[in-house]
């Protein structure tokens, strides 16, 4: 597929247009605060919901149909900004019909596991 690549000047950067794109900043600092520290702050309803602490409990991936609706925050950022931001950089993202998005459990400290 052709490089439609980023906007010119706006920071973004592709590597290759199917592999990975960065969009500095793309979502507010007030949405990324509101994420830290209500949707998924250590007293979030989302842990407790999800049996988070319990020591077998490893992920939890959720799956968004791209169109539908968003049912939570993180769908309405996927839906409003990761989307357009995808599509900006290479048009066949506009192709797309579900998003995945997890929740890792890990030790302070620990990596996150290399995984496809």
């Amino acid at each position: 597929l052709p490089d439609a690549g980023p906007a010119e000047g706006d920071g973004s950067t592709v590597a290759d247009p199917l592999i990975a794109c960065v969009f500095p900043r793309a979502v507010p600092a007030a949405l990324v605060d509101a994420l830290a520290t209500r949707t998924f702050g250590m007293d979030s309803a989302y842990f407790a919901a999800h049996d988070y602490w319990h020591p077998d409990c490893g992920y939890f991936s959720h799956s968004f149909r791209l169109g539908d609706a968003p049912r939570t925050c993180v769908e309405q950022i996927i839906q409003t900004f990761v989307l357009p931001g995808a599509t900006a950089a290479n048009p066949a993202a506009a192709g797309a019909v579900y998003a995945e998005w997890w929740v890792h459990r890990r030790k302070p400290g620990h990596a996150h596991q290399m995984h496809f």
